[in-house]
């Protein structure tokens, strides 16, 4: 009588189902700044909707700088803050991404909806928590909720927001 055993052990299935599933699996490697991850396979995320201060020299650090009438030390500051919070959260971490209307920017990054542990979704963390602004020059699924989220952070003093007097509150 034939044997209806198939050439693979269940054993040996399940190892290369795990294997094949963990090639899949992406984690964060590297927090270049509060919106700006390097995720395990090389490629840089940027968090859709968001919008953390800057750390390296741009024209970017200098307009936000101007526009708030502090110093680009100020500005780089608040963006080492953004980025440590950031690595708290995500650092090593599993994620996973989701992509909106676009999926990269100009400058070759993704452009993503991060999440950590299946549900938590970083660029509204960073919201919330006052780490960053909306990113309001481009239109985005989330859109609406961020801005909330941006406007609880405001009314609550969270954050940034504690720091910012009216004046300096561009949006």
């Amino acid at each position: 009588m034939a044997s209806s055993r198939l050439p693979w052990s269940s054993g040996a299935f399940l190892f290369c189902f795990l294997i094949a599933a963990g090639a899949n699996s992406l984690f964060v490697k590297n927090i270049i700044d509060g919106d700006t991850f390097e995720l395990s396979n090389g490629e840089r995320v940027r968090l859709i909707g968001i919008d953390a201060s800057e750390i390296a020299p741009s024209s970017k650090l200098t307009y936000d700088a101007r526009a708030r009438n502090v110093s680009e030390q100020t500005i780089k500051a608040e963006g080492r803050i953004a980025k440590n919070f950031a690595k708290k959260i995500a650092l090593r971490k599993k994620v996973r991404l989701e992509f909106d209307r676009e999926k990269r920017d100009r400058y070759g990054r993704l452009l993503a909806y991060v999440f950590v542990d299946d549900t938590l979704m970083i660029n509204q963390v960073m919201l919330r928590e006052g780490m960053a602004l909306v990113y309001r020059n481009y239109p985005f699924i989330h859109k609406d909720a961020f801005l909330a989220l941006e406007q609880d952070a405001r009314t609550n003093d969270r954050g940034f927001w504690k720091e910012w007097p009216d004046s300096l509150r561009l949006h």
